[in-house]
């Protein structure tokens, strides 16, 4: 499946937990939107897209970006899941 790409620029420094800056705010980046088409409840054909990271350009420097699709969960399944994990804990 083809991805559109698309060119911007970082909106704001990204930095991490100390604050140092990561990636400077107006670096490049390359985007791609892809579109994924499945059924839906009922049968219904549905269409997700689908926004990718592909690069970032940082001080001239070209990075490529691997990403992998999210997996979503429901409010109720990830509260499912932290009192399993909660109850797995405890037992130990």
């Amino acid at each position: 499946m083809r991805a559109t790409i698309y060119s911007a620029n970082v909106a704001e420094d990204v930095v991490d937990q100390n604050g140092t800056v990561l990636i400077p705010k107006d670096s490049a980046v390359e985007l791609g939107v892809r579109r994924l088409a499945y059924l839906g409840p009922g049968g219904v054909g549905m269409t997700e897209l689908i926004l990718e990271l592909r690069a970032v350009t940082v001080k001239g420097v070209l990075y490529r970006v691997a990403t992998a699709p999210e997996v979503r969960v429901s409010a109720e399944e990830e509260a499912r899941r932290l009192d399993e994990e909660e109850a797995y804990h405890l037992a130990q």
